[in-house]
């Protein structure tokens, strides 16, 4: 690779399984993701094919400036769920289905139930997980389900609604696999309640880059950085996946290249 680059917004991989890519990379290339030249591998590069096609005159480009020294502080969000309604409704239908089936192919989907008999003390599992899984009970976060463990089990107590936002995370991006629908689809294949399998869903989807999502963003209780060691999800967001927001401020002078 000569170049390095980033999968920017949605558009991630994954070499199959959850090996999912990170969005940013560059394998230590030649030339860095962000223009940048790593002089001694360059130059190496470009001594061997001189050898071969002498008479290069090509100028060796020069590294962008950079900004740095910014600092963002991030305070308010709109939850995901709320875009869950009219406007995202996508199907109603006895079992789950794939987003595939759904025509939605980046991003996420909202499978929600309608608790008609209150549920208490149940064991849940969501099956077939592709790729990651956030469930919320009468709209409190209560659990992550991973691709590799949808076989985990865990209780809860609804009243009202079950709804599970369901993550695409990135589809293969070379190989025979590419072809296996079968098996690298996303979203879910069943939910169990008490190993019985649940019914009655509806659909959503669920559009990130929405700018209908930032409108009217509401203060999520939490704070998002100075918090030591480890941070548990739930307790920093109890109601679910958000999207925080900040405002950053540039003179003409600064217009240049950063990294966040």
């Amino acid at each position: 690779m000569w170049h390095g680059g980033t999968n920017f917004g949605l558009s991630s991989g994954t070499q199959g399984g959850n090996n999912f890519n990170p969005s940013s990379y560059d394998y230590d290339a030649p030339q860095s993701e962000c223009g940048d030249v790593r002089l001694d591998k360059y130059w190496a590069i470009r001594n061997v094919t001189e050898k071969h096609f002498p008479g290069n005159k090509m100028p060796v480009p020069r590294d962008s400036k950079k900004l740095g020294g910014i600092t963002l502080n991030p305070h308010q969000s709109g939850l995901l769920t709320d875009q869950i309604g009219p406007d995202s409704f996508l199907l109603f239908s006895f079992l789950p289905h794939k987003m595939e089936e759904l025509g939605v192919f980046e991003g996420m989907v909202a499978y929600q139930h309608e608790v008609k008999t209150p549920l208490e003390g149940v064991s849940m599992s969501v099956l077939g997980v592709h790729d990651r899984a956030y469930v919320l009970v009468d709209g409190t976060f209560v659990q992550v389900v991973k691709r590799e463990e949808d076989t985990v089990s865990f209780t809860i107590t609804a009243y009202k609604t079950i709804t599970i936002l369901v993550e695409n995370m990135g589809y293969i991006n070379y190989g025979r696999h590419m072809k296996d629908y079968a098996t690298q689809y996303k979203g879910i294949r069943n939910v169990t309640i008490n190993k019985s399998v649940w019914t009655q869903w509806s659909h959503y989807k669920i559009d990130v880059r929405n700018p209908q999502l930032f409108d009217k963003p509401r203060e999520i209780p939490g704070r998002v950085h100075g918090m030591p060691g480890k941070v548990n999800g739930k307790q920093l967001l109890p109601n679910g996946p958000a999207v925080y927001t900040d405002t950053v401020n540039l003179e003409r002078g600064q217009l240049m290249d950063t990294f966040i």
